[in-house]
């Protein structure tokens, strides 16, 4: 700028403003152009480039009371201070999970939680899985507040079309009365269990294998019995019962011979529990375990992403 320019500037303070705030004007709204230009051009390279995965867990069939998680990443990393790039689960509903910090974990069986070490990342974790939590659940990943992708997983509850249930291990029964003893497995096993008297045999026309269970009539001694449920895969369960019958002058009648064959049932109902019993509840869990194992291995090609044969 040469000295009479200068001292036009000088003389004319007013007009050296309005040129100054002109080229400023001029300078934001080019560095904004730019700046929007760069922000629609990242936008649109989110949408043609893959960004979310869903990993460890993607499988939809989840069993019953399971708990476990889905984990969701983004491979892009921008960065920034705090990161532009976050990712959030939504429910069914689209509303977002809210993350662990801000509730009683114990209590809430469905939350998130959120971490950005090396890329953006949320776990989606469940407890005690049923029906009521069943659905869409969506990983969506935000820049600066935005959605610019979105991956879906549909969480269904599987349940085995049978299950082992846990029977009494001693009933007590008058001489010549009738007991039902109730089936071992609920549901639609794919064989009926099976019953067999340990120790003894019993005449045919006393004893009638039912859906229900076992049904033993006119009981004159005391006796057990074994009931076998097939699991599948070869493999069974089976638990013992004791008929203990009780006589008209209140005395319980004791086993007349020992059991050939070694069984977990007392030799007569007792009051507590019984000394050295092997716990009928975990077995019970096991063999439930074993069937919703092998059951959703037969229907499902692979449990990484959930497909159904």
């Amino acid at each position: 700028m040469t000295f009479l320019s200068m001292m036009a500037f000088t003389k004319n303070p007013m007009k050296t403003i309005l040129i100054t705030s002109s080229v400023s004007f001029v300078v934001l709204s080019v560095m904004a152009e730019v700046s929007a230009s760069k922000s629609v051009q990242q936008q649109r390279s989110f949408r043609s480039s893959p960004m979310l995965h869903i990993v460890n867990g993607t499988e939809s069939l989840i069993r019953e009371n399971k708990d476990g998680f889905v984990y969701c990443y983004s491979n892009l990393r921008i960065p920034g201070r705090p990161s532009p790039l976050a990712v959030l689960w939504t429910d069914p509903q689209g509303k977002p999970l809210l993350p662990f910090s801000k509730l009683d974990v114990k209590r809430e069986r469905m939350f998130s939680v959120q971490q950005d070490f090396f890329r953006p990342n949320a776990y989606l974790v469940f407890r005690n899985f049923d029906e009521t939590l069943e659905g869409v659940y969506t990983c969506n990943l935000l820049y600066l507040g935005k959605l610019v992708a979105l991956r879906s997983i549909h969480l269904k509850l599987f349940r085995p079309t049978f299950r082992v249930v846990a029977l009494p291990r001693c009933l007590t029964v008058r001489a010549g009365g009738t007991v039902l003893i109730p089936s071992p497995v609920t549901g639609h096993p794919e064989r009926p269990p099976y019953w067999r008297r340990i120790g003894g045999d019993d005449d045919p026309s006393t004893v009638l294998q039912l859906p229900t269970g076992l049904l033993v009539q006119g009981i004159q001694e005391s006796a057990v019995y074994r009931a076998v449920a097939r699991l599948g895969g070869g493999l069974t369960h089976q638990q013992d019962v004791t008929l203990s019958v009780v006589l008209h002058d209140g005395r319980v009648k004791e086993l007349r011979t020992k059991p050939r064959v070694a069984t977990s049932a007392p030799s007569k109902c007792l009051r507590g529990p019984v000394p050295g019993a092997p716990l009928y509840s975990s077995s019970v869990v096991i063999a439930n375990d074993l069937i919703a194992d092998m059951q959703m291995a037969a229907c499902c090609s692979s449990p990484e992403d959930g497909r159904q044969k």
